[in-house]
């Protein structure tokens, strides 16, 4: 697709910040007050640039990944080890902090909530739900949010510094694609839904809980529609989607699911599963492989009208009202569009567009477009770039398992290629960074300081 003729098109970082709730563990208790000088010598344990850090957080990482473990089944590794193993990550994430501030890098209040409601969101919680999550794990949401802030700085820093050094070649492309690994990756995906039924915070389910979750299985049984039950019983915060999770690869599953959702056939719903936030009840709505790839595509015009120097948000959104007056007293959408339309290459053709797959352009525009018949013409709306109409000429069917398998396998070489940039890169400025250790205890074990 031309880019350039559609310049609302959505740009994709191929190394995009992965955020989940497993980003917290064994980051409790990371704001330690310290009430007097002669503590806070003390309890230095490395200086890092212009930085340091205190025994304090090195303590609270290490119990609570500890705790964690344990919680979990598992047997912790000796303290020593844990201990060696957190003064570097805090090392390396003191010296990004310092260099993403250098460079005037932030992260504001509305960039911040946003990646909360999305790591709730695809958690399946609600806000309430998410903060209740944290408190288990020994968080307090104003802790997590400043954690979330530092690996979204970290994260922004990576991508300006790192991403530049990755470089695949369609070459590359497709010697994967022939190889074991690139035929794995044909791998299957699942849409599902869910129902979560919340017991009390000490993770016990009550007789409350309970008699919802028999009253639920009793409906499904008899032939109720799980997106309605979901609707009316469930606590998740897609429960007004009718519980829907979207599509999943296997290997993207959340780890209460992954032991159970391939086991089951399409329209089937999983046994009750329990956690400490609640019971949950999984379905299987949809099953498909991951060779074959039938996209939608929807063929547009559009008019956009967009603010700048000399026009004002206020006369943009009347000019466009103007605009849709003259398509409903049956003017001409090309003559409109070649007269008005801000989009230059679009607009020279009469605001004619290229087919558009699911995901290529602003999600305020492809949900008008998804919403518009076939032959009909939008209200305005509004985006990023301005004001727009459009006008929906045609829909088809596309088979891009081919594009799609390409496209995967590049995103997969990206990655892993962005993961070796960037442990090079980490190396690159620990070592040139200044790293004195006060307390020798946590120094490198063959003794040097930095």
């Amino acid at each position: 697709m031309n880019s350039s003729s559609i310049s609302f098109f959505r740009k994709i970082s191929s190394a995009p910040l992965l955020l989940c709730l497993g980003l917290f563990t064994g980051l409790a208790g990371l704001a330690t007050t310290v009430t007097a000088e002669e503590t806070l010598v003390d309890s230095v344990v490395v200086v890092v640039d212009d930085d340091i850090v205190l025994k304090q957080e090195v303590d609270a990482r290490v119990d609570q990944i500890r705790k964690r473990i344990r919680r979990d089944g598992g047997t912790p590794p000796p303290r020593t080890e844990l201990e060696q193993r957190i003064v570097e990550q805090l090392i390396n994430e003191r010296i990004q902090l310092q260099m993403a501030r250098r460079a005037g890098l932030r992260v504001n209040d509305s960039q911040l909530n946003e990646t909360l409601s999305t790591i709730a969101r695809e958690n399946g919680m609600t806000p309430e739900q998410f903060e209740e999550a944290l408190k288990q794990d020994g968080l307090s949401l104003s802790e997590a949010r400043e954690q979330i802030r530092r690996e979204m700085l970290m994260g922004r820093l990576q991508q300006r510094n790192v991403e530049p050094r990755v470089r695949v070649t369609d070459r590359e492309v497709n010697d994967y694609l022939a190889s074991a690994a690139g035929q794995a990756q044909s791998e299957k995906e699942y849409r599902l839904a869910h129902i979560l039924i919340e017991v009390p915070s000490g993770g016990n389910a009550d007789p409350a809980s309970n008699e919802t979750l028999q009253r639920v299985l009793k409906s499904l049984k008899e032939g109720e529609d799980f997106a309605a039950l979901a609707r009316e019983y469930s606590d998740s915060g897609t429960a007004s989607e009718g519980g829907d999770l979207g599509w999943r690869k296997a290997t993207d599953l959340p780890g209460l699911f992954s032991p159970v959702v391939p086991d089951l056939k399409v329209g089937e719903v999983s046994r009750p599963l329990t956690t400490p936030g609640g019971l949950h009840l999984v379905k299987l709505v949809e099953q498909r492989g991951g060779t074959q790839k039938v996209v939608q595509q929807t063929l547009t015009d559009h008019i956009l009208i967009s603010p700048g120097a000399l026009r004002s948000e206020a006369q943009a959104e009347k000019l466009i009202g103007e605009i849709d007056q003259r398509l409903e007293a049956g003017e001409s959408f090309e003559a409109l569009a070649r007269s008005y339309s801000d989009d230059p290459v679009s607009a020279s053709n009469g605001g004619s567009l290229e087919w558009a797959s699911p995901g290529q352009t602003v999600p305020e525009f492809e949900q008008v477009m998804n919403q518009t018949p076939v032959g009909e013409t939008s209200e305005p709306f509004q985006s990023q770039f301005g004001w727009h109409i459009l006008r929906v000429r045609d829909r088809r069917e596309q088979d891009q398992s081919e594009r799609f398998m390409f496209v995967e396998a590049k995103n997969s070489i990206s990655k892993r290629k962005f993961q070796e940039a960037l442990t090079k890169w980490r190396t690159e400025i620990r070592d040139e960074a200044f790293v004195e250790f006060r307390d020798k205890r946590f120094a490198p074990q063959d003794g040097s300081d930095s």
